[in-house]
């Protein structure tokens, strides 16, 4: 993985025009490179035989960064990633590190595939980074991901960062939001004056056939910026930052930042017009008992429902929080 803020300052240039020096990526099952050329621009590199005419016609067009396909023998070709533009050096970091972690498991030195994810998952991050410029998102999806983030900051107190973000789901278009050695975290954020209930989104949410599952609801209010302890999306998602950049482990940062581009909060910064202060959290173990609809308990047929719960019925399933921390921890 790419361990520091700038992994390609330890690289010289050249002078040599199109020259590349470069610097295999090391404990990686692939052949990985990270280069400058001539121009000092930073280049990621993947080498491996495999068939590039298809791959060609698929490459994606980024703003700051372009992609080439080159031979380097007969049979031996290189998907070449440069940044053009070195202002972007961190979300460059964040798609090569991707790039890293979608290859390193696939398995028996399968050249062609890893090629083909390659550039399938480029195609996936342009498509991200051109809905940058998309409106901001609605107040539910903000304080839906405000509740998933107050809860992975409270993992940072039980277990190791990288754990925390390993575990954190909901990106992924996974059915719940954490999962971690079995036990499964369903977070949801509302605010404490609505209604007392909360919105399952699908039959599978709450099945216990995939794990041992906790409810947890954030109660959250809005709040005036300048009360104690408010805080905004922005200055979250600034504060998870700065914990997991003084963990000197670049990887985990660039991990998390990801999420919040396929969640296409890639513009993050722009969320601090709104303040919220964090009311209260509850806690409730999902039984065999708890009320709820599972796939087992609906005709064949039947899909994507969506029912809610009452938060007053099922106050006989609440356990304190800690206990949910302390699972999660042994």
């Amino acid at each position: 993985m790419l361990e520091n803020s700038d992994p390609w300052k330890d690289i010289p240039t050249t002078n040599e025009d199109e020259e590349l020096v470069v610097k295999k990526i090391s404990n990686h099952p692939y052949e990985w490179y990270k280069a400058t050329n001539s121009r000092n621009e930073y280049i990621f590199k993947f080498s491996g035989k495999f068939s590039p005419e298809e791959l060609k016609k698929k490459i994606p067009k980024f703003r700051y960064i372009n992609i080439t396909i080159q031979p380097e023998s007969d049979d031996i070709f290189s998907i070449i990633i440069s940044l053009t533009e070195k202002g972007q050096l961190e979300n460059f970091r964040i798609v090569c590190n991707d790039l890293l972690n979608i290859t390193k498991n696939i398995p028996d030195n399968d050249n062609q595939r890893a090629a083909e994810e390659i550039i399938n998952k480029l195609r996936k991050w342009s498509e991200l980074f051109q809905k940058e410029f998309e409106k901001k998102k609605n107040s539910s999806e903000i304080i839906g991901l405000i509740g998933e983030l107050l809860f992975l900051e409270e993992l940072f107190n039980v277990t190791k960062y990288n754990t925390a973000i390993e575990s954190w789901k909901g990106y992924h278009g996974d059915e719940q939001d954490f999962s971690h050695s079995g036990i499964i975290i369903e977070i949801k954020t509302k605010s404490s004056s609505k209604d007392n209930s909360v919105t399952i989104n699908s039959e599978n949410q709450l099945d216990t056939v995939s794990g041992e599952i906790f409810l947890i609801v954030k109660l959250i209010d809005t709040s005036d910026k300048n009360k104690n302890d408010a805080f905004s999306l922005t200055s979250l998602i600034k504060r998870i930052k700065n914990k997991l950049s003084s963990d000197n482990n670049i990887s985990i940062h660039d991990e998390f930042m990801a999420g919040l581009m396929k969640l296409n909060f890639g513009d993050w910064e722009k969320y601090d017009d709104k303040y919220y202060i964090a009311k209260n959290t509850l806690a409730y173990q999902v039984t065999e008992e708890f009320p709820k609809i599972v796939a087992s308990d609906i005709p064949k047929g039947i899909s994507k429902v969506r029912y809610d719960i009452s938060l007053i019925d099922i106050e006989s399933f609440s356990i304190e929080f800690e206990e949910v921390l302390n699972k999660w921890n042994h």
